[in-house]
């Protein structure tokens, strides 16, 4: 069960993305192309741009453009304990 969003991010979020939904993620859930995600450990929002199956060593790896900007490719998994679906 997903922990409450941070009143400081939702606030952000409504900001940036009237309108928009902090929806929970289901156990399981993977990283789904040109969605929108809020990390609870980071307190940031990305969109992933690529995802990159049977990378050597990683596995599955997913590139994200960050609200602030930066790119980055990363393996880690979605957690449903604290990460939410953003939708629009």
């Amino acid at each position: 069960m997903a922990r409450p969003v941070n009143p400081y991010d939702r606030a952000r979020i409504e900001r940036r993305m009237p309108g928009a939904r902090l929806t929970p993620l289901p156990a399981g859930a993977e990283h789904e192309l040109g969605r929108t995600y809020l990390s609870g450990y980071w307190h940031q929002t990305y969109t992933v741009e690529a995802i990159h199956h049977d990378v050597p060593i990683w596995g599955t790896t997913v590139t994200v453009l960050w609200e602030d900007g930066r790119e980055t490719t990363h393996s880690t998994k979605l957690d449903p304990r604290c990460d939410y679906l953003i939708e629009t």
